[in-house]
């Protein structure tokens, strides 16, 4: 607490000289340097809103996820903030949201008291988009016949039955798989010889498809070679005149003197007295 004298030298200045400049006198006075006051110059909540300049804040000075609705300078009541065509940000009214439904394929209003709900059986082809449909979404056994395009259902869609199965129906006409050996087939080797192999192939023998063989009307005349029916192979009165091939107007048919079959003019049977 004792009073003394002190050289005013003691009072000389240092700064520095990077975030301060100068000597700290009339001459040079002590100055804050541009851009000096970084971010550990500054005190927790030093920067009030009055040394931010207007504009000064942007995206990139918010930490995302801490503008509350607080925050938010209010629009107005039942005001909703969107941007518009251009991307510029507004309030418009709630209203302006008001949903409307069909009715038909969605009814309802789109509130708490009456939700929007799709109708049952609404959602028709068209409302589909192309492979909306997954597997997912199928039922089981919801896939029937007229379900499926004749000529598409390929071997891979086929659930494989194993080695050499066979897919075939059985008596009560259920799909079933049975082993390809059950088709091993045995001929009598009289009108059919052979194995059924590759190597040793079913065939038909010579002069083995008996009367017995044939279907009725099985032999058309296509079937029959030319000059293969004989008079033995005609029953007797069953050829009509339309089975006759006309030999032109006015004809006859006789027989010539050698025995041969002709057709001759009927003038030939003029009589003469």
């Amino acid at each position: 607490g004792a009073v003394e004298w002190i050289d005013k030298s003691d009072f000389d200045a240092i700064a520095d000289q990077v975030t301060i400049t100068g000597l700290g006198t009339a001459a040079d006075p002590f100055k804050v340097e541009d851009l000096a006051i970084v971010t550990d110059k500054l005190a927790a909540d030093a920067v009030t809103n009055d040394k931010l300049a207007d504009n000064a804040v942007q995206t990139e000075n918010i930490v995302n996820g801490t503008i509350l609705t607080e925050d938010i300078a209010s629009g107005g009541n039942d005001q909703v903030l969107v941007t518009d065509a251009t991307g510029a940000v507004e309030w418009i009214d709630k209203s302006d949201f008001d949903a409307i439904a069909d009715q038909v394929t969605i009814t309802g209003l789109g509130t708490v008291a009456d939700p929007f709900k799709v109708e049952d059986l609404a959602i028709v082809t068209d409302k589909l988009a192309a492979d909306a449909v997954t597997n997912d979404k199928l039922a089981d056994n919801a896939v029937q016949t007229e379900n499926i395009v004749n000529g598409t259902i390929l071997t891979e869609d086929i659930s494989s039955g194993g080695v050499d199965q066979v897919l075939v129906t059985d008596a009560t006409g259920a799909v079933e798989w049975i082993d390809k050996s059950d088709f091993d087939a045995i001929a009598d080797q009289v009108t059919i010889t052979g194995l059924g192999t590759v190597a040793d192939p079913f065939k038909v023998e010579d002069l083995a498809i008996v009367t017995d063989k044939l279907a009725a009307d099985a032999v058309t005349n296509d079937k029959l070679a030319d000059n293969a029916v004989q008079t033995e192979n005609i029953v007797n009165g069953t050829i009509l005149t339309e089975d006759i091939a006309s030999g032109g107007n006015d004809q006859v048919l006789v027989t010539d003197a050698t025995g041969a079959v002709e057709w001759i003019d009927k003038s030939d049977f003029d009589a003469i007295a």
